[in-house]
């Protein structure tokens, strides 16, 4: 069974953020420009999307598609504005997934009508990040240079976005709590997959070997999960 999570991005990108026409901040709600990578074609509309910056995520709305607004007809172009978040990110690099896509572009002919729908647009998008779980950081596990985002099951490692199944998930968010302390095969598995072992662990030596390779957690690495024989498995901080 597949246990890719269900928040998993329709499309991600990454780009250097660009100067824009400051329209924007016309409208109170200054937005990042980014020029969209050839590789990556989303279909036009605005969308619910994360924003990853420096090693933190933040809940955004994005706009892909030609400048619809006032007279501007050029396009297409690629907006985002990052929710609670105060700060001029220009020449900065964000990585962006794009969750939901929240409606189709609509031209306006004035700024009023623009805000208005801007503004319905990014409560929209905070709602669904927030039922994904988007980023709370009063719920977050930092050890190590591994931060995990706890509601939203997203990883963070030297500052890029590491995809994680839902078992994959857990199981490091518990050896992260006990970091320093070997945790048995058996262990690991009753406490994420609660469930008795029986004995057979083999989905915990799967799930761990998964990480190990997702973060490049070999043998001649400093820190992260390590075997002890006949032991189980622990975190150590690199």
């Amino acid at each position: 069974m597949d246990e890719r999570r269900q928040e998993q991005a329709l499309y991600r990108f990454s780009g250097t953020v660009v100067r824009g026409k400051g329209l924007g901040r016309l409208i109170g709600m200054p937005a990042a420009g980014i020029e969209l990578p050839a590789a990556v074609r989303p279909p036009w509309g605005v969308y619910a999307s994360s924003v990853l910056w420096e090693s933190k995520q933040y809940m955004g709305a994005t706009y892909i598609g030609p400048h619809l607004t006032i007279n501007d007809r050029r396009g297409p172009c690629t907006d985002t504005y990052l929710l609670r978040f105060e700060g001029d990110l220009y020449g900065q690099v964000l990585q962006i997934r794009l969750l939901k896509k929240l409606r189709e572009p609509v031209h306006f002919s004035t700024v009023s009508r623009l805000k208005e729908q801007f503004h319905r647009d990014c409560g929209e998008a905070a709602c669904v990040l927030g039922k994904r779980g988007m980023e709370d950081q009063r719920k977050t596990v930092w050890t190590g240079g591994v931060k995990l985002y706890g509601p939203g099951r997203t990883a963070v490692w030297n500052g890029a976005e590491i995809e994680l199944t839902a078992k994959e998930f857990d199981v490091l968010l518990l050896l992260l709590r006990e970091k320093g302390r070997v945790v048995s095969k058996q262990e690991l598995y009753e406490r994420v997959w609660r469930a008795p072992a029986n004995g057979c662990c083999h989905q915990v030596e799967n799930v761990v070997s998964q990480l190990r390779k997702k973060f490049a957690w070999g043998r001649d690495a400093r820190g992260g999960i390590t075997a002890v024989r006949g032991a189980g498995y622990r975190y150590n901080p690199p």
